[in-house]
């Protein structure tokens, strides 16, 4: 499979805009630049708009500028308050003894 994305919507509490959350998106390397996943996130709008959703969000790795250039390019903004989180290892354990 050469690229794929994986997504859901998104239905915060009252008085906030529903959206989209991009739980990956995937290009094979040996298909990058050919405008694979600039096509993908530009389904991922045309569903967004379809279904009245205001916006599209997801994570990306902070140290990988090729990947943070082509968002950029795509003319979505950086949020830079906004912090990633992940409940693993000992603290998940420790939340859901047996």
């Amino acid at each position: 499979m050469p690229a794929f994305s994986a997504f859901s919507a998104i239905y915060p509490g009252p008085s906030l805009q529903a959206g989209i959350f991009l739980k990956e998106l995937y290009v094979k390397q040996t298909c990058p630049s050919g405008g694979i996943g600039k096509a993908l996130i530009r389904e991922l709008a045309i569903i967004a708009r379809e279904r009245n959703l205001a916006h599209i969000d997801w994570t990306a790795e902070a140290n990988d500028q090729r990947l943070l250039r082509f968002y950029d390019l795509l003319g979505a903004t950086r949020k830079p308050e906004k912090l990633f989180y992940r409940l693993d290892g000992k603290a998940l354990l420790s939340l859901s003894p047996r």
